[in-house]
């Protein structure tokens, strides 16, 4: 697939209002690919999004299609790329973005071009991470919640997103709920165990326009 055909899959939603840089296209280009040839079969191309991040920087978002607003973020400025995890419920203020999890953040040394390609294959690598769903179920092994953790260097758990309970309370928080951890990726072939939709159609206001842009020539 060509890159331009790969962009039109990848990137339908454009939230926007300003053309792209000559870094931001390249980014979005390289990225296209990088998905089309990962194929990451949990995430919808229909659901991820592209935002403007102050008046020079855009965010790439990347969700699971399955939990709820878990997606990885890459945030791509003149100064800087950064890779993150963050559980995003609205972006009318971006306030998810502030408590997101960074793994990588890559300078511009001696060319954009560079950044740049240690940035996708930093989101590569992040797509084929594995992280840790962590349920409780009931005694008769019905999930009832649920949230995701990543591993940091030192082996330590760190939350990045709970997801929305099934269970009426009591079965929740009652002593004799069985917790159990399982890991799960985006590449991964079937949907997790305890799969909620995604909330990312809902990520923008209604009256947030949608900006379509034709990659350059």
């Amino acid at each position: 697939m060509s890159e331009a055909a790969a962009i039109a899959r990848w990137w339908t939603r454009q939230h926007v209002d300003r053309d792209f840089s000559d870094l931001e296209w390249a980014f979005l280009g390289d990225a296209a690919l990088m998905l089309d040839d990962l194929a990451p079969r949990q995430v919808d191309p229909a659901l991820c999004a592209v935002a403007s991040a102050g008046r020079d920087g855009l965010l790439v978002l990347i969700p699971h299609r399955s939990l709820a607003g878990l997606c990885l973020v890459t945030t791509v400025t003149p100064q800087f790329v950064t890779v993150s995890w963050a559980s995003v419920t609205d972006l009318a203020a971006h306030d998810d973005l502030d408590l997101s999890r960074e793994v990588y953040l890559y300078g511009r040394d001696d060319s954009d071009r560079s950044m740049l390609q240690a940035a996708v294959a930093g989101l590569r690598e992040q797509l084929g991470r594995s992280f840790v769903l962590r349920m409780r179920s009931t005694r008769e092994g019905v999930p009832v919640s649920a949230a995701c953790y990543l591993a940091g260097a030192d082996g330590t758990l760190r939350r990045i997103a709970k997801l929305p309970p099934r269970g009426r309370p009591f079965e929740r928080y009652w002593p004799w709920s069985v917790r159990s951890d399982r890991p799960i990726s985006f590449v991964d072939v079937t949907p997790p165990p305890y799969a909620v939709p995604s909330r990312a159609a809902a990520w923008f206001r209604a009256d947030h326009r949608l900006r379509k842009q034709e990659p350059r020539p």
